[in-house]
């Protein structure tokens, strides 16, 4: 690939797809994105993809990454292949043999999202929007979401033909600007509505129990081994310190993501606070003691 193609790459083609044994491509719909991870050529990949222009010259020339399946009988194809502006057609080769060719459609999808926010969302809200293709294509859509007033994107959902879409605001980062982005694609083309900002509330620390991940019984004198985790939402961060663990029956046990206790007989409500102040958070497990020790 040459450095004057790179420069006229300012986007990225992300393709996924399966390769199989007898070299047989099949792509799910791809789109453009100006992110470039994924981007690197696997130089020793029999998958070539070259893009050329409207006069039939060639722009650019890409190695795409290919892994081998877990049954090994195929392989997957994932990758970010740089895309000049002028690309209007699409071939993946394998030694010199073309084996798929994707043009590219003169005119990209448009988009409109229905769904207006409040001044505060909380809860789960269904998400509309409407999307149409004047070459009458079909189109895939997924959505994005931004606690940062666009500074930074996240996915929040697997794409879908659908044109609506359930979200749980309380499971996501909170901030005064947030917004949601959905994003349609015709295979190639790829457009990009994005909502006016709106409120969602900052979470607090999450605490996660990962051992028991469920309750469970013990007999008096056992050692009950404790271990969980926090993380920080908005910031985007473990949280490793501050971590306390408490039974409803026995007062605080320790400190710490993996601590050891004994119990007294009777039924426990184990809880660890993950984070301190305002924004610490807590999740509960049971552990119940028998009056008799194991023998």
């Amino acid at each position: 690939m040459s450095e004057a193609a790179t420069a006229m790459a300012s986007r990225f083609w992300r393709v996924t797809g399966i390769l199989s044994t007898y070299d047989e491509l099949e792509l799910r719909l791809g789109y453009l994105s100006e992110e470039g991870d994924g981007s690197q050529e696997d130089p020793g990949s029999a998958l070539v993809a070259k893009l050329y222009g409207v006069a039939g010259d060639l722009l650019l020339t890409h190695r795409v990454p290919v892994r081998p399946t877990e049954a090994g009988r195929a392989r997957t194809v994932r990758g970010a292949i740089p895309f000049p502006t002028a690309t209007r057609v699409i071939r993946f080769e394998v030694a010199g043999k073309v084996i798929e060719e994707i043009g590219v459609p003169a005119a990209g999808p448009e988009i409109e999202l229905t769904w207006r926010p409040p001044e505060r969302v909380r809860g789960k809200v269904r998400v509309t929007w409407r999307g149409e293709h004047p070459l009458g294509m079909k189109l895939d859509y997924f959505l994005r979401y931004s606690h940062t007033n666009g500074v930074t994107w996240s996915p929040i959902s697997l794409r879908t033909p659908s044109e609506h879409q359930e979200i749980d605001f309380d499971q996501l980062p909170g901030g005064e600007r947030c917004r949601i982005a959905v994003m349609a694609t015709d295979g190639v083309n790829t457009r990009l509505a994005r909502s006016s900002p709106f409120a969602v509330a900052i979470k607090p620390c999450r605490a996660v129990i990962l051992e028991p991940s469920t309750p469970i019984t013990a007999p008096a004198g056992s050692v009950v081994s404790l271990h969980g985790q926090g993380f920080w939402l908005e910031e985007g961060r473990p949280e490793p310190q501050h971590l306390a663990w408490e039974s409803s029956l026995d007062g605080p046990l320790g400190n710490g993501e993996r601590i050891e206790a004994t119990l007294s007989p009777g039924t426990h409500r184990v809880t660890l606070t993950a984070g301190c102040g305002e924004r610490a958070g807590t999740r509960e497990t049971r552990v119940e003691i028998t009056a008799h020790a194991g023998r």
